[in-house]
């Protein structure tokens, strides 16, 4: 609903969701850069701890079956709670943020033009969040425009759109651009920061360094890459 997305927003953007209140979710995924952590090879949370990897984008989520580089998130409406209790990120729990949100008059305001009542708990603030992430759609590029029939593409960017459909299209295909597949594209492990990729969930060596193809779309903005 417009309410539940409006709610979400404001959660999305509240530092309260960390320990110490000072990281939102907003810190990592930023708007203007595809809600990706822009500039760094490896985002940084709460009292400036390094995590293993950079926050991916989360454009289109509401289309993907599977969440985090590694798959381990099934379900759009439960995602938010992996940074939220990860110690490097945010350090916090649903527990403590419903503690520091229920006295809140404007969020009782709002949960209730939600959900009906004042209540405040773990189950609505996640369903909130995951409306408004739900939300975040990118489908009216240049390229849409051109499969839509409504624009045109240079000579030359014809000419990468043939090559790409000829050498990337296998896993960077559809409307999302990614197949939704784990793969491994030849990264280096790197003993810093111990990430096995899908290796982490699965426990399964054919499953080492293997990552969510990510989706092409908006990718000028989300660099570091891989």
């Amino acid at each position: 609903s417009k309410n539940g997305i409006e709610l979400g927003r404001k959660l999305f953007y509240d530092g309260r969701l960390s320990r110490n209140n000072t990281i939102s979710c907003g810190f990592c995924h930023i708007q203007e850069n595809a809600f990706t952590h822009h500039g760094h090879n490896i985002s940084h949370g709460i009292d400036d701890r390094l995590g293993i990897r950079n926050a991916p984008s989360i454009q289109n989520l509401a289309f993907l079956n599977r969440f985090m580089w590694d798959g381990v998130i099934h379900d759009l409406a439960q995602q938010s709670i992996s940074p939220i209790s990860n110690e490097d990120e945010m350090d916090s729990s649903i527990e403590e943020i419903v503690f520091k949100l229920k006295n809140d008059i404007n969020y009782r305001y709002l949960f209730k033009s939600v959900f009906g009542d004042e209540n405040i708990n773990g189950e609505r603030i996640l369903n909130a969040l995951g409306q408004f992430m739900a939300a975040m759609i990118s489908s009216n590029s240049r390229y849409d425009s051109y499969l839509k029939k409504e624009g045109n593409l240079t000579d030359e960017e014809k000419n990468g759109m043939n090559l790409f459909q000829k050498k990337c299209s296998s896993c960077h295909n559809g409307a999302l651009f990614t197949d939704e597949s784990f793969r491994n594209t030849g990264q280096y492990y790197d003993a810093q920061y111990k990430d096995g990729g899908r290796f982490r969930v699965t426990l399964d060596s054919i499953d080492f360094m293997k990552f969510r193809v990510p989706s092409l779309r908006n990718i000028e903005l989300t660099k570091p890459y891989m």
